[in-house]
């Protein structure tokens, strides 16, 4: 059973992570889909509790439900005016998934910075650090998934990297 776990659902998503594999190298499966959208969600409360403590978890559920639909909405109407409707659960999958590996090396220095908010220096490098592994292994994933260049798919990680801290913000900051 733990080699299998491993085999099947760790490794593939590793190798992604580590730009040695693309998203098309995961097979195209609704039920995998679903199990990382699912462990994505929980992921991203868990996280978003950390850094945003002072947020109900109301507002922290539906800050990731929006971020989520908000990403598998854009993604799906991107790929299909592209002709790649075909490849959208794979490149979910393979978005949802890496989401899932590169957020748990985030979870130390979210709860450091936690900690320790007076001394954000060496722990807010190592969160700028694994914003840049993400949004390069994003550009990796659409570059693959669109058939772009590394540029371009560079520019639409991006695009979604401040679509998601502009959803963010807006659950966050205070109304004026």
């Amino acid at each position: 059973m733990h080699n299998t776990l491993l085999k099947q659902f760790i490794l593939p998503f590793w190798s992604i992570c580590t730009l040695q594999k693309g998203p098309q190298d995961l097979p195209v499966s609704g039920l995998l889909l679903t199990v990382v959208f699912f462990l994505g969600f929980l992921l991203d409360l868990v996280n978003l509790s950390i850094a945003v403590p002072e947020t109900p978890l109301f507002t922290l559920a539906i800050m990731a439900i929006v971020y989520v639909i908000t990403l598998i909405s854009s993604l799906s109407v991107l790929m299909w005016l592209m002709g790649y409707q075909q490849r959208v659960v794979q490149t979910l999958t393979a978005l949802l998934g890496t989401g899932i590996m590169i957020s748990f090396f985030a979870f130390p220095a979210l709860i450091m910075l936690q900690r320790n908010p007076d001394e954000p220096s060496l722990f807010g490098l190592f969160i700028l650090g694994i914003n840049l592994w993400n949004l390069a292994v994003s550009a990796h994933i659409l570059r693959f998934a669109l058939s772009v260049s590394m540029l371009m798919a560079g520019v639409l990680a991006f695009g979604y990297f401040l679509l998601g801290f502009k959803i963010t913000n807006l659950f966050i900051s205070p109304a004026s």
